[in-house]
C-alpha cells in the first residue's frame, strides 16, 4: 500500500535523540492505522525514542500498528526488545505490529534473533 500525503489522519510527529545514530521517529496515521517511520540506526541511544513513537501509535489507534524501517541501517537487540515489547502491548487488543520494508542489515537481525518469526514483515 503506497502512502499518500493526503491519506495521512495528523501531522507526522517526530521523536529523536540528538547524538544518536537516528535521525528521527515519525508517527503517521491513516485511517486508523498507525505507521511509524524510523531512519538510520536503532541502538542503545535510540531506542528510547523508537518506544516513545510506538507508544504514541499504540495509545492513539485502533488498528495495526505499522513500523517503516526502509530507512533503517542497522538494528541491534535494544532495538529488537522494543518491537518485541510494542508485540505484546498490542497482542492483548487483538492488534497487530507488522515491520515494513527492512533494509538487508536489519532483515538479517530480525532473522537471526528470531524476531521475524513472531512478526508480520512486509517487503
Amino acid at each position: 500500500m503506497e502512502l499518500q500525503r493526503q491519506d495521512f489522519d495528523q501531522q507526522p510527529r517526530s521523536a529523536s535523540r540528538p547524538g544518536s545514530g537516528v535521525e528521527q521517529f515519525h508517527l503517521v496515521g491513516m485511517n486508523g492505522t498507525r505507521v511509524v517511520v524510523a531512519t538510520g540506526e536503532i541502538d542503545i541511544a535510540s531506542s528510547p525514542g523508537l518506544w516513545v513513537a510506538l507508544s504514541e501509535a499504540i495509545a492513539a489507534g485502533q488498528g495495526e500498528v505499522i513500523v517503516d524501517l526502509s530507512g533503517v541501517t542497522f538494528i541491534d537487540s535494544q532495538g529488537l526488545n522494543v518491537l518485541l515489547r510494542a508485540y505484546k502491548a498490542l497482542s492483548p487488543e487483538g492488534r497487530e505490529l507488522c515491520l515494513r520494508s527492512p533494509r538487508p542489515q536489519a532483515r538479517k537481525a530480525l532473522e537471526v534473533s528470531g524476531v521475524a518469526s513472531v512478526l508480520r514483515m512486509d517487503g
